[in-house]
C-alpha cells in the first residue's frame, strides 16, 4: 500500500507545453528563497523624480519568472524565454504556487501591500 506523499500539478502553457511542477526539495528551496529574499530587498522610491515604473515592473515580471525557473527547470525543459512568450501572470503565479507554497497573488497579501504602500 502507497501513500501519496506530494502531488504533481500540470500546468499547461499557451502553446501546448505540459510542465509537472511538485512541491520543491529542500535544495531547491534554498535557491527559491535566496531568489526571493533578493526580489524582496529591492527598495525604491516613487518619489524620487529618477523613478521609472515601467523598469520597475519589467524588473518585477523579470523577478517573478526568475523564481518559477528556478522551480521547473529541472523537471521541465523551461526558460525565461519561453515562459515570457508562452505564459501569463497566473501562470507564473500556479508554478510559484505549486512549487514552493507561496501564493503571491492572494487577495489579502496583495490589499495588505496596498496598505503598506500607503
Amino acid at each position: 500500500m502507497a501513500d501519496t506523499v506530494y502531488e504533481t500539478k500540470d500546468i499547461t502553457l499557451h502553446n501546448g507545453t505540459k510542465l509537472k511542477v511538485k512541491p520543491a526539495s529542500i535544495k531547491t528551496m534554498r535557491a527559491f528563497n535566496k531568489a526571493l529574499n533578493n526580489g524582496a530587498d529591492y527598495d525604491v522610491d516613487r518619489a524620487d523624480p529618477k523613478y521609472d515604473s515601467n523598469a520597475a515592473e519589467d524588473s518585477a515580471i523579470d523577478w517573478l519568472i526568475s523564481l518559477a525557473i528556478i522551480l521547473t527547470e529541472k523537471e521541465n525543459d523551461v526558460n525565461k524565454v519561453i515562459l515570457e512568450e508562452h505564459a501569463t501572470m497566473d501562470i507564473v503565479y500556479d508554478i510559484i504556487h505549486a512549487g514552493a507554497g507561496v501564493r503571491l497573488n492572494d487577495p489579502k497579501l496583495i490589499e495588505a501591500a496596498e496598505n503598506l504602500l500607503v
